[in-house]
């Protein structure tokens, strides 16, 4: 028999739902790809390092992150916001035109 014990709810511990969002320590963190083609760069909007993918030109290959939702209240609205930049297998910046989804 297994027992769940799901940890208090506190302002610590929720205060920042998506941790290391900013990839200034340098890893992944939280942040996972169905590929495993997730690495740093340098080629950061701001700050030093930036998440990037290496299957990111394939449709079904999304970032995901592991989100604590014991920190998320129902009924309340959550707004995540993210720079990204999309280029081709060069490392160029892409144009998108209107084959870009923007939500």
């Amino acid at each position: 028999l297994f027992v769940i014990e799901q940890p208090p709810v506190t302002a610590d511990t929720c205060a920042n739902l998506i941790e290391g969002g900013d990839f200034e320590d340098g890893t992944t963190g939280m942040w996972t790809h169905l590929a495993d083609g997730l690495y740093m760069t340098e080629k950061a909007y701001a700050g030093s390092y930036a998440l990037t993918s290496k299957y990111a030109s394939q449709v079904n290959m999304a970032l995901t992150y592991f989100l604590d939702t014991h920190c998320l209240t129902e009924g309340s609205t959550y707004h995540f916001t993210a720079m990204v930049t999309l280029t081709d297998g060069e490392g160029k910046p892409k144009e998108c035109a209107d084959r870009c989804v923007v939500a």
